[in-house]
């Protein structure tokens, strides 16, 4: 009777309190009954759980940051594509985007080392008090080589831009300037004034051909007509062309007016070109027509002069 006492009241006790067969699991989420010892490796063990979280964040972190490298590489590939296809003047930008790939070396270097040193963290989380707190350091310093890259990156970013933003500026002002040269080099862009005084002085410094592409543009576009004939008659006299020189003779003093400063030049001129076609007696029309009507010509002691050396010819 005693003992089924006894038992019930065993039976009672041990459902009424905790086990104490759990007492000091180290392996229980709220262990109990630990001894000072126990409890100060259940708190490392706690405390290294922590550290594990912290550094898979860290490493959800450092995958984060890989992204963004690998989204910035792909965006300075694409802005070099870009940059290969403008003008040779904006070859000093290649050295600059140079360096960018130098700044992606490194991070790559410092991400490599990050990642050795987080294996040295993995390698030494079972050890004692003091290297758990050198293990805190690590982390710490982690956690600035992270930021020194994010900084890293933004400075890249920025630079990057302003390469883009500096590379459009240069591009329009070379558009601009490529404009300026074509309008310079095409003279039928100039106004048509412009363009016979440059033919004028083309002319006086016996650059024809220059001169001749320039009156044809005038002449076709019947822009004084006269002057231009007589600067094309004249380069056509100046190439022994005495046939479409006299043609353009004509067409200049019928549309010149007789006042016109080259009109004693082009009858001197007609006349000694009528003179080498052997058509001596419109030769002599013209000589003579020089002296009568502008006696104060230079030309006219060398009509005279031809007129005696057609007369000593019959």
């Amino acid at each position: 009777m005693k003992k089924t006492l006894i038992l019930c009241s065993l039976a009672t006790f041990i459902l009424a309190e905790p086990s104490a067969f759990m007492a000091g699991d180290l392996d229980s989420n709220n262990p109990y009954g630990l001894t000072k010892d126990e409890k100060y490796i259940w708190t490392n063990k706690e405390n290294i759980k922590k550290l594990n979280k912290i550094i898979i964040q860290q490493k959800i972190k450092i995958n984060n940051q890989s992204k963004q490298i690998q989204r910035l590489k792909l965006q300075i590939l694409n802005i070099n594509t870009n940059i290969d296809t403008l003008n040779q003047k904006l070859d000093g930008v290649q050295s600059l985007l140079s360096s960018v790939d130098n700044v992606n070396m490194k991070i790559a270097s410092l991400k490599q080392n990050m990642q050795q040193e987080l294996n040295q963290t993995n390698s030494v989380l079972f050890g004692l008090k003091d290297e758990v707190v050198n293990m805190q350091k690590n982390i710490t310093t982690l956690q600035e080589l992270v930021n020194r890259n994010k900084t890293i990156n933004d400075s890249n970013t920025k630079i990057v831009i302003g390469l883009v933003e500096n590379l459009a500026k240069n591009v329009d002002k070379l558009k601009v300037e490529l404009e300026k040269e074509k309008r310079k080099l095409d003279f039928r862009n100039w106004p048509k004034q412009e363009i016979l005084e440059k033919a004028i002085n083309n002319f006086k410094h016996s650059q024809y051909s220059k001169a001749k592409k320039m009156l044809s543009f005038l002449y076709d576009k019947q822009y004084k007509i006269g002057v231009v004939s007589f600067y094309l008659a004249e380069i056509e006299y100046k190439m022994i062309h005495y046939k479409k020189a006299l043609q353009l003779y004509k067409k200049s003093i019928t549309s010149s007016k007789s006042s016109a400063y080259y009109i004693d030049d082009l009858l001197y001129h007609t006349g000694y070109s009528l003179e080498k076609l052997k058509q001596f007696q419109a030769a002599k029309k013209s000589y003579l027509k020089l002296i009568n009507d502008y006696p104060k010509s230079l030309f006219v002691k060398y009509a005279k002069k031809r007129l005696q050396d057609l007369e000593k010819t019959k």
